[in-house]
């Protein structure tokens, strides 16, 4: 993927499917302003896996599980 084509464009998100998605590539992205998004995650594991590149926008079919995630993930930030 060039993400570098990016830069400068008004889009704002870049979404793929989780499998896509690598620590260099969520960071490589980043490094354009633009945001990652990611697809479809329905399990703890791999939502803590794609938190812990960097990814905080994610897409679901059990929103409940992610915004649980989410919020746990904030408190923890904040206690650190």
């Amino acid at each position: 993927q060039d993400v570098k084509k990016l830069q400068g464009t008004s889009y704002k998100y870049f979404m793929l499917p989780q499998e896509e998605f690598t620590a260099e590539l969520t960071q490589a992205i980043k490094n354009t302003g633009k945001s990652p998004v990611v697809y479809t995650v329905n399990k703890i594991q791999d939502m803590d896996k794609l938190y812990d590149m960097g990814i905080r926008i994610f897409m679901s079919d059990d929103v409940p599980l992610v915004i649980d995630r989410l919020k746990g993930k904030k408190a923890q930030n904040h206690t650190h």
